[in-house]
């Protein structure tokens, strides 16, 4: 599978989960299993394929939750593909009316695809290989699996099969797996059954790419936080590579109330780790040099990144403040750390660096900072009055 099929299955993905199918006990009429001919066709052409769970769901759900399920699909489907489409589309006009002789155009889609790539996932294993379309209603099946000898009627519709002629017949020559024109096989499009993992599984491929994500992907990420985060932490994993990635997903969760406290300290290593976490929380991206208005946090969450700061080397702590100066300077009116001083005197220290503050004011303020300047004179140095960075700026 190529990475921009494997893009387009995880955002098809995505739709799923954000759009739940309710299925009833409504039976297939004729009306209803041409709609569903007509929307395979219309999936056939922009490359998807549905497998058997879901065609039987949506089958299922009725004529009107098709038509709104169907068309919503597709248009999901074309904004992922980026492209305009001209044509009329075979769905457009369902339930109210079907184009003539749906089937019939159904198989000459089939038979031109096969035509350009034979290799296709067999509906039953899900494996790209040498299929044929069963006869007469054109669903692809590998021979490893059926050879129509057992049974009487199509695995994914339930349609009567011919057993002396189990197999439409096209004159397309083999090819070997990879050649002739066309985007590939075509993308299963399966049933999620848990709504949650689902979800999960999507954001797992999300985190662990070494490159920053693109804006829908972005997008995407928060959709999938909404419906993982409500089934607890379990998938979020230990270590994720890319540091905008990691402020993401963790001011996801904490605008959406999750229980994130105990993972900072594992995923947030840095100080400019924290001020990335808040700038996503304050609604902005993950870029510390574009600091949106900075949103209150809620006081547990304040005292966990005190603690992260205050847990960091004195050197590293005081260099990270003074890379991102005017950011942080921000970040000091939300954190209050001279409010917190005697708790973590190190994070204290560190902004006055950041603030310049004179350290020979009365109070215990002034008295805790000149005491950790000087437990700490690898990081910092009194210049008269005010604190500076050890070392070059």
């Amino acid at each position: 599978m190529s990475t921009l099929q494997a893009v387009l299955l995880r955002r098809a993905r995505v739709w799923f989960v954000d759009h739940e199918l309710s299925c009833g006990a409504k039976g297939m009429d004729s009306h209803l299993a041409d709609g569903l001919t007509a929307l395979e066709g219309e999936l056939l052409d922009r490359g998807y394929a549905l497998s058997e769970p879901l065609r039987g769901a949506l089958g299922s759900a009725g004529v009107e939750a098709l038509a709104d399920g169907g068309k919503g699909l597709l248009r999901a489907i074309d904004g992922l593909l980026g492209v305009e489409r001209t044509h009329m589309p075979l769905f457009g006009e369902f339930p109210r009316a079907l184009p003539p002789h749906t089937q019939a155009l159904y198989v000459e889609r089939v038979f031109s695809l096969l035509r350009e790539r034979p290799w296709q996932p067999c509906v039953l294993c899900g494996t790209a290989r040498p299929v044929h379309p069963l006869s007469p209603c054109a669903h692809l099946v590998c021979q490893d699996c059926w050879d129509g000898a057992e049974y009487a009627g199509c695995p994914l519709c339930h349609r009567h099969i011919d057993r002396t002629t189990p197999f439409l017949r096209t004159d397309a020559p083999p090819a070997a797996p990879g050649r002739g024109v066309g985007g590939g096989p075509l993308l299963p499009l399966v049933l999620g059954t848990d709504r949650g993992a689902e979800a999960a599984a999507a954001l797992a491929g999300l985190l662990e790419r070494r490159t920053p994500l693109c804006p829908q992907d972005r997008e995407d990420l928060k959709v999938l936080l909404a419906h993982a985060a409500p089934g607890g932490l379990d998938w979020l994993p230990a270590a994720i590579p890319v540091p905008e990635s990691r402020a993401l997903v963790l001011g996801g969760l904490l605008a959406l109330g999750a229980p994130v406290g105990d993972r900072l300290p594992g995923l947030l290593t840095t100080a400019t780790d924290v001020l990335r976490l808040l700038c996503v929380w304050s609604g902005g991206e993950a870029d510390p040099s574009a600091v949106p208005r900075m949103r209150s946090l809620p006081r547990p969450v304040r005292r966990q990144l005190l603690a992260l700061l205050g847990g960091l080397e004195m050197p590293v702590l005081v260099g990270g403040l003074l890379r991102h100066p005017a950011a942080w300077k921000r970040v000091a009116e939300m954190l209050h750390p001279y409010e917190h001083h005697r708790r973590y005197p190190r994070v204290a220290l560190a902004f006055a660096v950041l603030r310049r503050t004179d350290v020979r004011r009365s109070g215990a303020l002034g008295e805790g900072l000149r005491a950790m300047a000087a437990a700490h004179p690898e990081a910092v140095v009194l210049h008269g009055d005010r604190l500076g960075r050890r070392g070059p700026a």
